[in-house]
């Protein structure tokens, strides 16, 4: 475990090494700027996050953000509020005596040279939302109640985030339930990016989770499992080119205290020529699992996965915003029980075409695999190919600050993907489609000085 953590003190010293020449520039002051944002989105769901039975009916639905966000500041001093409330047609009563207001965002940060300290409710979102991101897809978004501390330097960025959890105002003690509040009881963040060039830009960051220890009753114990992730993000920019390299591994306890030894890889290719209307991406994402077995279910008569969990392989990508990466049909890692323990093999590739600066139309096809071994009965590998999901999608700009999105999504499932989520017999069709508009206008924007 020590080994760990002396890496990590070597690179926060070769960041910390790296001079510092300039402060970035100082943020608007005086500013008062209020958004409101209504946001439907209308989807059809004919096997959305997991495969849909014979005996199941397809879904169809409307959901609606509605936001109020405001923001001030000087040259001392931020602060930013919003609030939404989210909710699916015809969910409430017409005469509705119960408030669903909530706030995503409540924070204010105090400024100092080239330092800023922010407190309170507020978005985390680094390394384009793999581990930490805002999953803004979601009508109802994610945040963290946590104190961040950032500086700023010409080259040299640092961010420092603390974050402490109770369910309740308590007399006494310290146990969390996470079934009603955050998913963790503590979480320490430290990142540093350094800037090299206009063309290499690397990242390093290490996350600790602390979880609620349980008894095998589910009653809370004294103290902590802590939870360990670190990782470099390399980003490299020639000309119309972008690649992007990232490692991650994670060790330590899980929040069911299993042993973690697991790790993820992702390479990532942009093609986007400055005189065309065409760009182009493929890439590869490794996410580490643990091996499978095929097994008989004697109470169903079909068989299913079981895996060797003894030591936890399974790499998890927690917080950031898997919808972006892993498909858009969501089979991966954003639903609880789309954490499977066989990891994700993904290679995919896409183009974009921009018809005119309102049109544009996206293509991307991923082709799956476990990230680990599914073995039969007798112990041979079975092969780990899950599936293929083509995602096709459009922007289109009605107006200034109105913008309308929509795709359709099919996957080709593979008789692995049936047992890994224990969907036996599955229809071959399985499909998403979706329409959404994005009202976002600033109603008010004032030099308060």
């Amino acid at each position: 475990m020590k080994k760990h953590y002396i890496m990590v003190l070597l690179l926060s010293f070769w960041f910390a090494a790296t001079p510092v020449l300039a402060q970035e520039d100082s943020p608007q002051t005086g500013d008062l700027e209020v958004k409101l944002q209504v946001r439907p989105r209308a989807e059809f769901r004919n096997g959305a996050f997991t495969l849909r039975a014979p005996d199941q009916d397809p879904a169809f639905f409307i959901t609606n953000r509605a936001r109020v966000s405001a923001y001030y500041g000087t040259d001392r001093l931020n602060l930013g509020f919003s609030g939404q409330n989210y909710s699916v047609y015809g969910s409430t009563p017409q005469i509705e005596t119960e408030g669903t207001f909530m706030l995503n965002e409540a924070w204010a940060e105090l400024l100092a040279s080239s330092w800023a300290f922010r407190i309170g409710r507020q978005q985390l979102t680094y390394d384009g939302d793999r581990i930490l991101g805002t999953l803004d897809w979601h009508q109802s978004g994610r945040w963290h109640d946590a104190l961040l501390t950032k500086y700023r330097g010409e080259h040299l960025k640092l961010d420092v985030a603390l974050a402490w959890n109770q369910n309740q105002e308590n007399q006494f003690g310290i146990a969390y339930d996470p079934g009603t509040g955050q998913p963790y009881k503590a979480m320490q963040m430290v990142r540093l990016e350094n800037k090299f060039s206009e063309k290499v830009d690397l990242s390093a960051i290490f996350l600790n989770l602390g979880f609620q220890r349980f008894d095998d009753n589910s009653n809370p114990i004294s103290g902590m499992n802590n939870f360990q992730t670190v990782g470099l993000n390399l980003v490299y920019t020639p000309r119309d080119w972008m690649v992007k390299l990232i490692g991650y591994y994670q060790f330590g306890d899980d929040a069911g205290g299993i042993s973690s030894d697991a790790y993820f890889g992702s390479l990532r290719l942009d093609y986007m020529p400055s005189d065309s209307r065409w760009s182009f991406l493929a890439g590869v994402d490794y996410v580490s699992g643990n091996e499978a077995t095929i097994v008989d279910n004697p109470g169903e008569g079909d068989a299913l996965l079981t895996y060797d969990v003894a030591d936890q392989n399974a790499f998890n990508p927690l917080y950031g915003t898997h919808h972006i990466y892993y498909g858009l049909m969501d089979y991966f890692f954003v639903t609880p029980d789309s954490y499977g323990k066989l990891g994700l093999f993904d290679k995919y590739f896409g183009v974009a075409f921009k018809a005119s600066s309102k049109f544009s139309l996206d293509v991307a096809v991923h082709h799956f695999n476990g990230g680990a071994k599914i073995l039969d009965s007798t112990g041979d590998d079975d092969g780990n190919y899950l599936g293929t999901e083509v995602d096709l999608s459009f922007k289109y700009v009605i107006m200034k600050d109105v913008v309308m999105t929509g795709g359709y999504q099919q996957m080709f499932a593979d008789d692995n993907m049936q047992l890994l989520k224990n969907k036996p017999e599955a229809e071959d069709t399985q499909n998403v489609v979706w329409l959404m508009v994005n009202i976002n206008p600033t109603i008010f924007k004032r030099k308060m000085n």
